[in-house]
């Protein structure tokens, strides 16, 4: 369950992010990203950048900046994830070291 409840439930959310007619939506986005980024990190940190959400999701990269705010909070719900920010063109997330060794 996301720590923004109250903020989701308020939300509307437009176009294919929507999830309707079995389109992504946010918390689909925010899942792909944090867990691919477990998957591909090597310095503890992981970008994706608008162009490539847009191909993965099928959707305009406008959509997706649309639900900026959205995807950000989604994202600060993982546990594994100690920051999240949007510098230029894409999502740069943080993950705690901890929760990313390998043994």
């Amino acid at each position: 369950m996301c720590c923004n409840k109250l903020f989701y439930e308020g939300l509307s959310l437009i176009g294919n992010l929507s999830g309707k007619d079995g389109n992504m939506n946010v918390k689909e986005i925010a899942k792909y990203m944090v867990e691919t980024g477990i998957e591909k990190n090597l310095e503890w940190n992981y970008s994706f950048y608008l162009e490539e959400l847009a191909e993965i999701f099928h959707v305009p990269e406008r959509e997706i900046l649309t639900e900026k705010e959205s995807i950000l909070s989604e994202i600060e719900c993982y546990e594994e994830v100690s920051a999240v920010d949007f510098v230029g063109d894409g999502f740069q997330i943080y993950y705690y070291i901890d929760d990313l060794e390998k043994d």
